[in-house]
């Protein structure tokens, strides 16, 4: 019997797949204090709540932005859960008028000064997260609070049941995608990454979303194995897992290979976060940042007009960074 048996807790975080992934560690330590939890996410990233072990029930918004009337029906439908906690893991008015249409007498969030928000929470940490560097810290902090006592700090996960990719014994991926919040990588240094890595004696299959067949049409040319446009999420999952090594831009890739156990070399560019902030959540890999920022961003702002980053991290310091994971 765990020290949270006879509790029901709902967990609210929906938009993108990296940050839908970031909240799985808190769900797995309440089930492993004897909760019982139920989730509300987004509908692309059903799979991420809805296979992990000791959820008992999902539910999904259609996007990462849904109208106050989507909140009020799935908050309703959230009702038959008689969940008596909520952990407000997105942090808007929304998701909090979600936990308290599903009727949980203790919400619990992390937001600025905003009254709408406020008004629909009964307890607000965001002064506790303030100086923790890692968005699961974060929600921790919100966990932790509702549970009453510190919870035991678990990884990220994710389980694939889609059916194994035919992919030699030894590669590397190259994940093309951005998740549409950071800059990309140049597609010349991609292609340079790519023949590079195949010059030292490795496979490289490339992944990414159809779209990136446009730009990145020569190294997706020069890899092994194009996969290109041709996984889903399970799909993505699977390959990752068998991969030695993961290299991605900062986003939604670099978590999910996280979540399956795979190291990753995370491309930091864009948003000027520190080091801490977007290391893989106890898991191996390395971050690599460019020597230089672009002047009109600021730590908590990519304008997406600038390449200084991009052109400032140079292949030679990502082959470093896997040479190191592999040695």
């Amino acid at each position: 019997m765990g020290r949270l048996s006879g509790r029901r807790f709902l967990v609210i975080r929906y938009r993108k797949m990296g940050d839908t992934l970031m909240a799985t560690p808190i769900i797995r330590s309440l089930v492993e204090e004897g909760a019982e939890v139920f989730t509300i996410g987004e509908k692309p990233w059903e799979r991420i709540f809805s296979t992990l072990p000791g959820v008992q029930g999902n539910l999904n918004v259609s996007s990462g932005n849904p109208g106050y009337w989507e909140c009020i029906k799935i908050g309703w439908a959230a009702r038959k859960w008689k969940c008596d906690a909520a952990l407000v893991l997105r942090f808007s008015n929304r998701a909090a008028l979600i936990a308290k249409v599903a009727g949980c007498s203790s919400r619990v969030g992390a937001v600025r000064k905003n009254k709408p928000v406020l008004w629909r929470l009964t307890k607000n940490v965001f002064g506790a997260t303030q100086s923790l560097p890692h968005q699961v810290d974060k929600y921790y902090a919100v966990a932790d609070a509702a549970a009453g006592f510190e919870l035991t700090r678990r990884p990220t996960l994710f389980q694939s049941s889609a059916e194994a990719v035919e992919l030699p014994e030894k590669f590397l991926t190259v994940h093309l995608g951005n998740g549409g919040s950071n800059l990309s990588w140049s597609p010349e240094r991609f292609a340079n990454l790519v023949s590079r890595l195949k010059e030292t004696g490795w496979a490289v299959a490339v992944t990414g979303d159809q779209k990136e067949r446009s730009s990145h049409s020569e190294a997706i040319s020069c890899a092994d194995h194009d996969l290109v446009g041709a996984t889903d999420l399970d799909k993505l999952a699977s390959v990752f897992a068998k991969s030695s090594v993961v290299i991605a831009l900062d986003g939604g890739g670099c978590r999910l290979a996280t979540a399956v156990g795979t190291p990753i070399v995370n491309l930091s560019i864009g948003f000027n976060w520190s080091t801490s902030t977007v290391m893989p959540w106890m898991a191996p890999g390395e971050v690599v940042e460019p020597s230089q920022r672009c002047a009109q961003c600021s730590p908590g702002k990519c304008t997406l007009t600038g390449t200084t980053c991009g052109d400032s991290l140079p292949v030679d310091q990502v082959l470093a960074a896997v040479q190191r994971l592999t040695a």
